[in-house]
């Protein structure tokens, strides 16, 4: 996990954060990652996980992908996060979204069962 100490996601700045797709060639096994309060200033991350793995108060300034490549992804929960890139499903299998600004948009070519809340 990797976590920001301060009161708003914009007083810890880092250049990146990521999980990508475990030996099998999948993130079907990337489970009980996170990252919250924290600003993102790559112009991509990877965020290939599986159940477990939330991403809370945090804004991320470029694209964020939720799979690495072709690899399979299962599962994740996003919570009062500003995506400034286009968030991309990929290959991702199912993803909750709640009080999220999403204004990059969301590119869904292949993953199924998404939820959007608030």
């Amino acid at each position: 996990s990797v976590l920001g100490v301060g009161l708003r996601p914009n007083q810890v700045e880092i250049d990146a954060a990521w999980s990508t797709n475990g030996p099998n060639g999948h993130a079907t096994n990337n489970f009980w990652r996170s990252f919250e309060g924290l600003t993102l200033r790559s112009p991509s991350v990877t965020w290939a996980a599986s159940q477990g793995s939330p991403i809370r108060r945090s804004v991320i300034n470029g694209k964020l992908w939720l799979s690495d490549e072709t690899g399979f992804a299962s599962g994740g929960f996003m919570a009062d996060v500003k995506a400034k890139g286009t968030v991309m499903t990929g290959m991702q299998q199912q993803w909750l979204f709640r009080n999220t600004d999403l204004s990059g948009g969301v590119l869904c070519p292949n993953g199924w069962n998404y939820v959007f809340v608030g």
